[in-house]
């Protein structure tokens, strides 16, 4: 993985755990993107990014706990060059008001993997938009997430507690990024068919669903 900090604070701490995320992405069915995608450490994500996130009706006092992804990471391309924002000192600073074990390590490992998966089904640019972006798009991220520390969980045993700690976040999250929570547990699997049709899709997630 090829990292270089921007301006977070805390980019020490995170390379504190560079060889535990490693080691969590070697997993990855495209290990190819740990090359081609530059990862860079941020204090915290843009407001243009995260002025398009839907507003969340807060029902629990942990649900700060647990937000959109893109609060704490996102994917995008600049002059054509793939690249992963993580917001390393907006994580430190949930960890720390959160006391939940383990929850920096954790997170920025789960937030690394999911953008990663971002990549994994970026079409050279070609992205879905709306409705599709914000539920088929990231919920198949968080999908292709838990795939791959499954992989991990059942080849090395540090990785069964990242495992259960995603599992728990993502079920935690909004709505639109827990769906596929649900369809995992049914024992349905990240499927190309989506990444190579998303690029035609510009309705809401429902008709993208019947595309593929």
């Amino acid at each position: 993985m090829r990292v270089e900090n921007k301006s977070s604070k805390f980019a020490s701490e995170f390379d504190a755990h560079s060889e535990f995320f490693d080691n969590a992405l070697s997993y990855i069915d495209k290990p190819e993107l740990l090359e081609s995608v530059e990862v860079r450490l941020i204090n915290n994500v843009p407001s243009k990014v995260t002025n398009n996130i839907p507003k969340r009706e807060k029902k629990s006092k942990d649900d700060d706990f647990y937000p959109a992804t893109e609060v704490l990471g996102y994917y995008t391309r600049e002059d054509g060059k793939p690249l992963i924002y993580i917001a390393v000192d907006t994580i430190k600073s949930i960890a720390d008001r959160s006391k939940i074990v383990s929850y920096f390590k954790n997170t920025l490992a789960k937030v690394l993997i999911h953008e990663f998966a971002h990549a994994r089904m970026d079409m050279n640019g070609e992205n879905s938009k709306g409705g599709v972006n914000t539920w088929i798009e990231e919920a198949m991220a968080n999908l292709w997430t838990l795939e791959t520390l499954e992989r991990a969980s059942k080849t090395d045993k540090k990785f069964k507690t990242l495992f259960e700690f995603t599992k728990d976040f993502i079920k935690k999250q909004p709505e639109n990024y827990a769906f596929w929570l649900k369809l995992y547990d049914m024992g349905i699997v990240f499927d190309e068919r989506w990444q190579n049709s998303k690029a035609k899709i510009d309705e809401p997630f429902f008709f993208a669903v019947t595309d593929f």
